[in-house]
């Protein structure tokens, strides 16, 4: 299968559900300067964020941050606490990829 990639500034999902994978997602997702994608958990999933253009970083409920730039890529773990922000001058762009893990939740 292959998908094209927008070159717009709007949200793109690029896999999905059951019929184009066995759990797999992904998407193309764009924060304009000083934007930033809402805090989440990875759950279940582990998550892998490929960074097109823009510069940004990754948060942590730890307050740990990762640093995203072009031509890397960063790795969630499951269970994980985080969001993107944008933090250069021009627009981040970056194709996210959600798999599911059969790890139980960590203990609390």
């Amino acid at each position: 299968m292959t998908i094209g990639v927008s070159q717009g500034d709007q949200y793109q999902p690029l896999i999905e559900g059951p019929l184009q994978a066995f759990g797999l997602h992904s998407g193309r997702v764009v924060l304009r300067p000083g934007e930033s994608g809402e805090v989440h958990s990875t759950e279940k999933y582990e998550e892998l964020l490929v960074v097109i253009a823009g510069q940004g970083k990754v948060s942590f409920a730890d307050n740990s941050n990762l640093p995203m730039s072009p031509a890397e890529f960063v790795y969630i773990p499951p269970y994980t606490t985080h969001h993107t922000s944008n933090v250069g001058s021009e627009r981040l762009v970056y194709i996210y990829v959600v798999a599911p893990t059969d790890l139980p939740p960590p203990p609390k």
